[in-house]
């Protein structure tokens, strides 16, 4: 599993979960950038962008805090089929950016609907009603959402939630925040959600569609100095355990014989 899995260090977060520093890993050296932490200018962009097109593991990523999720936007604009973003968010991540130079955790999945051409539609699962408003109404088409209080969990309702992906391709984000702060902790509001309960959704969505790829953020901002805390060391074990189960199955998901005539190609470079 290790060998298919990319890590980002892009401020010591993850720095904080022994298994992942393991060296079969493939961490990425990100800390050295300026301007990304929560906002990221499009200078910083290009070069966080440089960096993961040299990584060796391009299925599943751990991206870190999630004032890095715009991260996503960049591991999606790698795919040349028409896919269908999965996002598993309790904020929609679809606000306005003050101007054109910049990117935001918050506003990256608007810029990938508006921007990237294979992008068909986005599943957000899990949002909170206030991330419902934030969506503006030119892109409201392309976005179905389920909010985090108002899942249907039975198998029928998970059927039905796979049946609206319209590509036979998916690229899946998760952010940790829509789950309980029982199974992940988080610098942000979280939903409700049980890993369990999200997983189910994944599975099933992996059987019926080829999942292209899967990226993970959502980490407690945790610095080797403070390591050592209580409260720190417990919000790392929650997190590192909810991580391990997420990237082992995703690794699975992703190694799953395609099904006859389904393909994934990725851009050049």
């Amino acid at each position: 599993m290790s060998g298919k899995v990319a890590v980002l260090n892009f401020d010591q977060t993850l720095c904080s979960q022994p298994h992942f520093l393991q060296p079969a890993f493939e961490w990425i050296e990100l800390s050295d950038i300026g301007q990304t932490n929560g906002y990221c200018s499009k200078d910083s962009l290009r070069e966080i962008g440089s960096r993961l097109q040299k990584r060796r593991n391009r299925g599943v990523t751990l991206i870190g805090r999630g004032n890095y999720h715009y991260v996503s936007y960049l591991l999606t604009s790698e795919l040349s089929v028409p896919f269908t973003l999965v996002l598993f968010d309790y904020h929609s991540d679809m606000m306005e950016t003050p101007d054109d130079m910049h990117i935001s955790c918050g506003s990256w999945v608007l810029e990938a609907i508006r921007r990237l051409p294979h992008l068909r539609k986005v599943l957000l699962i899990g949002v909170s009603e206030a991330g419902l408003k934030q969506m503006p109404g030119d892109v409201r088409a392309k976005v179905l959402a389920y909010p985090n209080d108002n899942v249907n969990e039975s198998e029928s309702g998970i059927r039905s939630l796979v049946s609206n992906i319209p590509t036979d391709t998916v690229y899946i984000s998760i952010d940790k925040d829509v789950l309980n702060p029982g199974e992940a902790v988080t610098d942000w509001e979280q939903g409700r959600f049980s890993l369990r309960f999200m997983v189910r959704i994944l599975e099933a969505i992996a059987k019926a569609k080829r999942v292209a790829g899967v990226d993970i953020c959502g980490e407690y901002p945790i610095t080797p100095a403070h390591i050592y805390r209580n409260e720190m060391r417990q919000a790392s074990r929650i997190n590192e355990q909810a991580n391990r189960y997420l990237a082992e199955r995703a690794v699975q998901w992703m190694s799953e014989t395609v099904p006859s005539g389904h393909t994934v190609h990725r851009s050049a470079g």
